[in-house]
């Protein structure tokens, strides 16, 4: 998939959760295509294949009842980059992604400090960041320069 058809596959869903809570879509579309490769990546079940519609790679804890889809992952541990394996939330539709990581990021109160800068997306991507949303020591980075040039993949301002 390209980064255009991208952009254009998840948009109206990103837009549904911005016009709901105030989460900015450019920011979870960025997120989404660096979670996810542009789409080239979305995890997938190493024993089924079946692909978890998990756009923001969201990994199922203790708590979660819902679907999982488990595969070997990249993680930061100690600075150094290592592989192992991770159970990750599974969806029906990436609809369900958005909607989950926005539940995710708002009442999660590991989060709490990022949802109350959520208009602020370089602050709410630190912030993300620093909460573990992921270990990569770059995230916060990486998901602004995709929101940065996201226009030119043909995001449009809603």
């Amino acid at each position: 998939m390209t980064p255009t058809g991208f952009v254009r596959w998840l948009l109206e869903d990103a837009l549904t959760i911005q016009r709901r809570m105030g989460l900015s879509a450019k920011f979870m579309i960025a997120q989404a295509a660096l979670e996810t490769g542009w789409g080239a990546r979305i995890v997938t079940d190493d024993e089924s294949g079946a692909c978890s519609n998990n756009l923001f790679n969201i990994k199922a804890g203790k708590s979660w009842l819902g679907a999982v889809a488990r595969c070997w992952t990249h993680e930061f541990i100690d600075g150094e980059r290592q592989q192992v394996q991770a159970e990750f939330r599974a969806y029906a539709f990436p609809k369900e992604s958005f909607e989950d990581y926005a539940r995710l990021v708002s009442l999660n109160p590991r989060y709490a400090q990022a949802w109350a800068v959520r208009a602020d997306l370089p602050a709410f991507a630190r912030a993300l960041q620093a909460a573990g949303y992921a270990t990569d020591p770059q995230y916060a980075e990486k998901i602004l320069s995709i929101a940065g040039n996201l226009v030119q993949k043909g995001f449009e301002e809603a």
